[in-house]
């Protein structure tokens, strides 16, 4: 598996111990199983971990909870963990079976998903006539359909290779990214009236409305924006 997977004895002792496991804290198995689950679990946890614990007795199993454990190099990291009770086929003793992935890298492999399926809705708006342009958040476009070739002059392969600078004039080149910048902290903005610089180096002025794409934990990930003369 991906995932660290380990079994525990009720008294924390690691009885299995994975690949993924060892990659992920540093320990070998060999090491692993001379020690304690509390081992991995920094000072300021072990009272949430114990409490997890107790409830884990009573409830069977504890699914996708974050949790801060410390590796073999004393950095402290947070996974995601899922825990049951586990009865080993005859054997009175119960076991705790541990499931824990990076969350980190978790959020991240979420995250390139949610932009992944954002640029797929953003490509079903592109056919579009008027100008529908994509920012990441930090200003680089990331898609720009027909429309905003149309009125802008460059191509989608010319644009991809833009940031939002490229397509304002001096005086508000700082506006797209005040604008996402606003939009992350919950202000939505009316339509406006912008400046924009063709690629023949002509100032046009344009209206534009705004509005942040963003994920389930409520990340702000892509900018899309509709303009039109």
């Amino acid at each position: 598996s991906n995932d660290a997977i380990f079994l525990l004895e009720l008294d924390g002792n690691i009885i299995t111990w994975n690949r993924a496991a060892e990659k992920l804290y540093g320990w070998t198995a060999q090491e692993a199983l001379q020690m304690n689950f509390q081992n991995l679990i920094p000072e300021e946890e072990k009272s949430y971990s114990q409490l997890r614990i107790e409830t884990l007795k009573d409830q069977k199993n504890l699914l996708s909870f974050p949790a801060k454990r410390m590796t073999k190099s004393g950095q402290i990291i947070t996974v995601l963990a899922s825990a049951c009770i586990f009865n080993p086929e005859n054997s009175s003793r119960e076991l705790i079976a541990l499931t824990e992935r990076d969350f980190f890298h978790h959020h991240q492999e979420e995250k390139n998903d949610c932009v992944n399926c954002l640029q797929k809705l953003a490509a079903m708006v592109m056919g579009s006539t008027e100008a529908t342009i994509l920012y990441d958040v930090h200003g680089k476009i990331v898609a720009w359909n027909k429309g905003a070739e149309n009125l802008y002059g460059w191509t989608s392969a010319d644009a991809l290779k833009m940031s939002c600078n490229d397509i304002a004039p001096q005086e508000e080149r700082d506006l797209i990214p005040k604008l996402i910048s606003d939009l992350l902290a919950g202000n939505t903005p009316k339509p406006m009236q912008v400046k924009r610089v063709t690629k023949a180096n002509k100032i046009i002025n344009v209206q534009m409305s705004a509005t942040l794409l963003g994920n389930q934990m409520g990340e702000g990930l892509l900018l899309i924006t509709n303009e039109r003369p």
